[in-house]
């Protein structure tokens, strides 16, 4: 399998701070580093293997997704990297907030 670098969308850096401030303010900072030490663990598979997870081409071409815990991550692959365009929790509405972001 090819590799590709990942980066990180605006709305998934900003879902990756809102993750952190939840969860140390909800469960502590000890459960927020663990759930984002696993979403870590979960990019660096994705750089590893860009084609694995769950094709979703209804919010794009090359999206996939994949979970680590209670949260997903969309994923678009293309010729020279892979971008994580969300990351929701499972509990969120994924469908709808997935359906309203705008196309590139």
């Amino acid at each position: 399998m090819r590799r590709l670098p990942v980066e990180l969308s605006a709305e998934a850096l900003a879902d990756i701070a809102e993750i952190r401030t939840y969860l140390r303010r909800e469960a502590g900072p000890a459960v927020s580093t663990r759930v984002l030490a696993r979403i870590r663990k979960k990019l660096a598979a994705v750089e590893r293997m860009p084609d694995t997870g769950s094709l979703r081409p209804e919010f794009g071409e090359g999206m996939r997704l994949h979970v680590s815990g209670a949260y997903i991550l969309y994923v678009q692959v293309g010729a020279d990297k892979v971008e994580v365009i969300r990351i929701l929790h499972a509990a969120q509405d994924r469908d709808v907030i997935m359906s309203g972001r705008k196309e590139k």
